[in-house]
């Protein structure tokens, strides 16, 4: 019965994490560094489905920080701790906002500390929330396009380890941006804000997502 229970509970762990596979891998291409991590086989992924390239950002940054209060922080100081919930109760706001940087000038995936519509970046965001907006300036204003591992600066690291983050944290929560492209209303166009568009030649069919209700003056599933 021992033997027979384990295997069930084995194939359950399986088969939820199995339904929530493309969810994650989808996550992997929003930030490699999801691959690194070793304690979120067990988060509730949700179900994969054509959600918007904002959605998809708002849905990492949800499960980089519901996973980040999870560990320990046993290693840090009384204020490290305390610095460190702050800058994750920040992170909550920023992602329920969701003012994040729209890439439309950049037909691939990247980082983008500070959008040309001033939105920061979670990593960005997060260390002007906190009282040093002029390290996130001039992060954006030498390397905007930069990945934190690939970033060289004393301030930010100094910030990381005030806060209670290391810098593999850092640049876990930051994503990486996929291109936005917007058209001209066709017809009657939507009732509401187009985020992204996707088109299926084989079907001949144009996918378009987004916050509205109809599409020329259709009402839409």
């Amino acid at each position: 019965m021992k033997t027979i229970v384990t295997l069930l509970l084995l194939c359950i762990t399986y088969t939820g994490f199995g339904k929530s596979k493309p969810a994650y891998e989808k996550l992997c291409e929003v930030n490699k560094c999801w691959t690194e991590q070793p304690d979120v086989n067990q988060l509730a992924y949700p179900e994969y489905d054509n959600r918007s390239e904002h959605e998809w950002i708002r849905t990492h940054l949800s499960l980089v920080e519901q996973t980040l209060r999870a560990r320990s922080t046993s290693h840090l100081s009384a204020q490290q701790q305390a610095n460190r919930l702050n800058a994750l109760a920040h992170l909550n706001q920023y992602w329920h906002e969701g003012n994040f940087p729209v890439n439309d000038q950049y037909n691939y995936r990247t980082p983008i500390f500070i959008d040309k519509y001033d939105n920061f970046c979670a990593v960005g965001y997060l260390v002007k929330a906190t009282g040093f907006e002029q390290v996130s300036r001039k992060i954006a204003a030498q390397t905007n396009l930069a990945y934190v591992r690939e970033m060289n600066y004393p301030e930010l690291f100094a910030w990381a380890t005030e806060y209670g983050f290391t810098v593999d944290e850092l640049a876990w929560i930051q994503p990486g941006y996929g291109w936005v492209s917007y058209a001209k209303p066709m017809g009657k166009g939507t009732d509401g804000e187009v985020y992204e568009l996707y088109v299926d030649k084989a079907g001949d069919k144009l996918y378009v997502g987004g916050n509205f209700g109809k599409v020329d003056s259709t009402i839409v599933a």
